[in-house]
């Protein structure tokens, strides 16, 4: 898997929720078959919901991603992506925002923000 490819699954695990049952599920038949590249991109999923770093470059995509972590927060997918990490045994994050590097404009097709 290219860091690219692993940065759109990371985006699609923290703010798709039926993306992220469905690896969840194939990761808890067999946790010791998971792919690395999909546990890490799953360790980055989690980063995305962090709050968002300062000093970005790229405006649009910290926008973009600010209401994608809006856009989630009804489906409660941080605490979803806890849980799965916590039982997969994946070790506590330590970032206190979302890295810089994870900071890009991935469009998610059919992306749906709830209406207020």
């Amino acid at each position: 898997m290219t860091p690219r490819e692993r940065q759109r699954l990371a985006y699609e695990l923290a703010f798709l929720p039926e993306r992220l049952n469905g690896m969840c599920h194939s990761w808890l038949k067999a946790p010791g078959e998971a792919d690395p590249d999909e546990l890490r991109a799953l360790d980055e999923a989690a980063l995305l919901h962090l709050p968002l770093p300062e000093g970005c470059a790229n405006a649009r995509a910290v926008y973009r991603l600010a209401l994608y972590q809006a856009g989630a927060s009804p489906y409660g997918m941080r605490t979803f992506i806890r849980n799965v990490r916590m039982r997969l045994g994946r070790p506590a994050l330590t970032d206190s925002s979302v890295p810089k590097s994870l900071v890009a404009d991935v469009a998610l097709p059919h992306y749906h923000i709830p209406e207020v």
